[in-house]
């Protein structure tokens, strides 16, 4: 050693020698005399399940208590998404304007005739009058009865307005 003017170190004994050897380092006490874990979250190594190394992030975003609140929003709003798009839209409101309807009162003298309108069977008429309603237009009335001829008939109906026919006759003859 270097001795200096004014800096002079005690000369150790061999008590101080020894008591310098025998303090320890600073040490955690080994678990057999600890109360509980030093670290509570690896409290117990030998339970854990290794997971593989792309799920371990995994496992401790969704354990952390503090990830709880931002966890539990995405799985409503991924709920509330869902059932916004598996939901079928409202089909758009349809208004249904009625065209303008005509009428047609038509009778014959023999009853049982078919009445026909452009081929399309109207029904059975006699000799009370009967209506129809029928969109606006020119129509070819025929009429049909069992043993005699087809007669056809030319009108034109407008909107709104009762057009009377009668009574009108197919063609039967002897």
């Amino acid at each position: 050693m270097d001795k200096s003017v004014g800096t002079e170190e005690p000369a150790l004994t061999g008590d101080a020698i020894r008591d310098r050897q025998r303090r320890p380092e600073p040490e955690a006490p080994s678990g057999g005399r600890r109360s509980s874990a030093l670290f509570p979250e690896h409290a117990n190594p030998a339970r854990e399940i290794r997971l593989p190394s792309r799920f371990v992030g995994v496992r401790e975003a969704l354990t952390e208590r503090r990830n709880a609140i931002p966890l539990g929003l995405i799985v409503a709003l991924g709920f509330v998404a869902a059932v916004l798009f598996t939901r079928r839209p409202a089909p758009p409101a349809v208004v249904i304007t009625e065209p303008p309807q005509a009428r047609l009162s038509v009778s014959s003298s023999q009853p049982s005739t078919s009445l026909f309108a452009n081929e399309t069977y109207l029904g059975e008429i006699g000799p009370t009058p009967r209506e129809f309603t029928l969109a606006p237009g020119r129509f070819r009335l025929r009429l049909i009865r069992s043993h005699c001829r087809a007669s056809d008939t030319l009108v034109e109906v407008r909107a709104g307005e009762t057009l009377k026919l009668g009574p009108v006759d197919p063609i039967c003859g002897t």
